[in-house]
């Protein structure tokens, strides 16, 4: 695995990025039956979900669904066969057997770097989760959570409000989208530690700044990106939010109230309801835009230095910044359409359409995008050659 990042940051280096030569994108149904909700295990082709909302990727190619009304996470191998891999049904319980333990409602999907713990944003419980990949029966615990509420601590002595993206870091650490709180929240790996790293826990708002004075209106999506920096989807104020390492909130892409659908350089570019995402090796974010039905990416941007302005000695120096982040649509409707409603379709590109797509999931490469159309209650496959 570490060869194959090193190879793909040549690539980067040397200018020649593998998505520079797409040729074709194709999307097809990888797992899952259209438009049935059921529960149903074997060959892809005849497995079925109900309401897939959650996705993971592991480095050997399988695909973890939050199964969300079944209650469950499935596994799908990489020759195409569908499995429970933890959880039974409906309610709270943890278990030392996985396949024992019970869920409400699966809302995010994460691996720890080293591929060792599965954490999962359980939603109606309010809880993160943990597998442990290491354990032959697959234990699943509770490490942060319990009561609906907002608080920071350890473990259970935390409180979420009906959380739902959750990403991780290159040092281990959880970063939770703690949605009804409007807040950003950072589980420490080894203590259970609970912080609040942006946000403060109140009502909607709009307002960057450092730590508990920046503002998130119903953030529902979260990444962290190869320095550490987390990016946020912050979606009834249609916009990304950057935090960076020391808790500083910015606008990451698009602007505030931006409500629409534009591709194109971030300044000018729309979103309608940004949620769930997920991040390659270059940090170019993937995002599911469900008010276009659409699977939507943001390319990184480089940095352009910081610089005096010539003639102007006294003059305050131009500060560093980031130009050239463009939003690109790589599936789906393509365009803002008033009370969108959706639909299924498998094709190239912009033909294809889904029907509230809700999970993303992301080849290291950037090359294959995994997305959970939650109500055609199928896995989609997004192919670039």
């Amino acid at each position: 695995m570490k060869i194959l990042l090193i190879i793909l940051q040549l690539a980067v280096l040397a200018g020649c990025s593998l998505g520079n030569n797409v040729q074709t994108i194709t999307v097809s149904t990888y797992a899952g039956n259209v438009g049935v909700s059921g529960w149903r295990n074997g060959p892809a082709q005849t497995a079925e979900f109900s309401s897939p909302y959650a996705l993971a990727l592991d480095s050997a190619g399988n695909l973890y669904v939050g199964d969300s009304l079944n209650y469950r996470v499935r596994r799908i191998t990489p020759e195409g066969i569908v499995s429970d891999f933890v959880g039974r049904g409906m309610g709270f319980a943890d278990h030392p057997q996985g396949i024992m333990a019970n869920f409400q409602e699966i809302r995010g999907l994460a691996f720890s770097p080293d591929e060792q713990y599965l954490y999962i944003s359980d939603y109606q419980n309010c809880r993160i989760r943990r597998v442990d990949m290491l354990d032959p029966d697959l234990a699943v615990d509770t490490i942060a959570g319990g009561l609906v509420g907002f608080a920071d601590g350890i473990g259970e002595n935390a409180r979420f409000s009906y959380q739902q993206g959750i990403a991780t870091d290159i040092e281990g650490n959880i970063f939770v989208a703690d949605t009804s709180n409007n807040s950003i929240r950072k589980i420490e790996p080894d203590t259970w530690n609970v912080t609040t790293i942006a946000g403060a826990g109140g009502d909607p708002g709009f307002a960057n700044g450092q730590g508990a004075s920046a503002r998130f209106s119903w953030p529902t999506g979260v990444v962290a990106d190869s320095q550490g920096n987390v990016i946020v989807a912050d979606i009834w104020n249609h916009c990304f939010r950057f935090i960076d390492l020391e808790g500083n909130v910015s606008v990451y892409a698009s602007f505030r109230g931006s409500w629409g659908y534009v591709d194109g350089e971030s300044t000018i570019a729309r979103v309608g309801l940004p949620e769930i995402m997920a991040v390659d090796l270059f940090d170019t974010v993937y995002f599911l835009d469900v008010y276009g039905q659409s699977v939507r990416k943001i390319t990184r941007g480089r940095l352009v230095e910081g610089k005096t302005i010539p003639g102007q000695p006294n003059a305050a120096p131009i500060p560093p910044s980031i130009t050239g982040r463009v939003f690109m649509t790589v599936a789906g409707i393509g365009e803002w359409v008033q009370n969108s409603t959706g639909s299924f379709r498998n094709g190239s590109g912009t033909e294809a359409r889904f029907n509230s797509p809700k999970g993303i999931a992301v080849s290291p490469d950037g090359m294959t995008i995994y997305v959970a159309d939650t109500e055609n209650h199928v896995i989609r496959k997004i192919t670039i050659e």
